[in-house]
């Protein structure tokens, strides 16, 4: 049984770490492309960029995100700053003893 738990929890990372990435990716790829940030993770849905805000496999929920913005821009032609990073919303520790909110 522990090893079965261990194994879930693995697998419930990868997903997390897979999920953080492409995020984050999309939201690079949005704020080039408009010329300006998304202000929430909804902003991407509606774009297509995603076609829906993924659930944390560990809180269950695709409302529990938790997402930085810094005024910095990323092109001399942004014109709005926003959204420009997304982090899990989940309590707790991965295997390696990282909180999974500063994944």
């Amino acid at each position: 049984v522990p090893n079965y738990r261990t194994t879930i929890q693995a697998s419930q990372e990868a997903v997390l770490r897979d999920d953080l990435f492409q995020m984050r990716s999309l939201i690079d790829q949005y704020t080039l492309d408009k010329q300006e940030a998304p202000q929430s993770l909804q902003d991407l849905v509606t774009a297509g960029y995603l076609s829906e805000v993924p659930k944390d496999p560990f809180t269950h929920s695709n409302t529990t995100w938790q997402t930085e913005s810094d005024d910095t821009l990323m092109s001399p032609d942004q014109t709005l700053s926003g959204i420009d990073n997304v982090h899990s919303g989940a309590n707790g520790t991965g295997l390696d003893g990282t909180p999974y909110s500063s994944y």
